[in-house]
């Protein structure tokens, strides 16, 4: 019964890297369209360990805020086989700041369309490498404020962005 499993909310339950581990590696989720896994304690390792899984092909909603990722965390997207497939993508709260932004400015993520990346200490050159990215065309709905202190001509370039042509909304 759990291979047919396509949403799954795993939501405050104080899961660690441990639980993050099982998770990446279960057969049982293949199929898995949503993984909700708000206001837990996954950190950097339980985030690596979901980002290399190989189970995760189905997966298009990803919501891992207030789990304490750092850029040193973000740095696996490039390594994830399923994270370009993503359309929906929510790291709130975590701490990725500038490093993790430009990392994630520089994944492929055609599919993308919903991203909230507030309160994350993203500054300036966070905002600009978001701003010249060329990997979001899909992308509507960007919540960068607030909790991301960067001057307003920054925040203002996310609009101007020739390459974030479907981007409707900046909150």
């Amino acid at each position: 019964y759990m291979s047919n499993l396509t949403h799954l909310f795993l939501d405050d339950n104080e899961l660690k890297a441990a639980s993050a581990q099982y998770l990446g590696y279960s057969k049982y989720l293949q199929n898995l369209q949503m993984l909700s896994l708000k206001n837990n304690r996954i950190e950097n390792d339980g985030f690596r360990y979901l980002m290399v899984s190989d189970n995760f092909g189905a997966l298009r909603h990803l919501s891992v805020e207030y789990n304490k990722v750092t850029e040193e965390g973000i740095d696996c997207l490039t390594d994830s086989k399923f994270f370009s497939n993503l359309a929906h993508f929510d790291i709130q709260q975590n701490e990725i700041g500038d490093t993790g932004a430009q990392i994630i400015s520089t994944c492929v993520m055609r599919n993308l369309r919903f991203m909230n990346l507030k309160h994350n200490g993203i500054g300036e050159l966070g905002y600009k490498c978001l701003s010249e990215s060329e990997n979001m065309p899909l992308l509507q709905t960007l919540h960068i404020y607030p909790g991301n202190n960067a001057p307003m001509e920054a925040k203002k370039s996310l609009m101007r962005n020739k390459y974030l042509r479907s981007l409707n909304t900046v909150m």
